[in-house]
């Protein structure tokens, strides 16, 4: 298990909200001002690099 970045979620969204473990400190945001802090969820499958 590693950190991912710019990753696709794949399943139902509400599902994916209850399966949110912890919510990391550490929001920044991007030139669109668009942000979000680390997050690490259960049982997910992503796809990306």
């Amino acid at each position: 298990k590693r950190p991912v970045n710019q990753i696709t979620i794949a399943g139902n969204f509400f599902d994916t909200l209850k399966n949110i473990e912890e919510v990391g400190n550490d929001l920044k945001f991007n030139m669109s001002l668009v942000g979000s802090p680390s997050i690490k969820i259960k049982n997910i499958a992503v796809a990306g690099e």
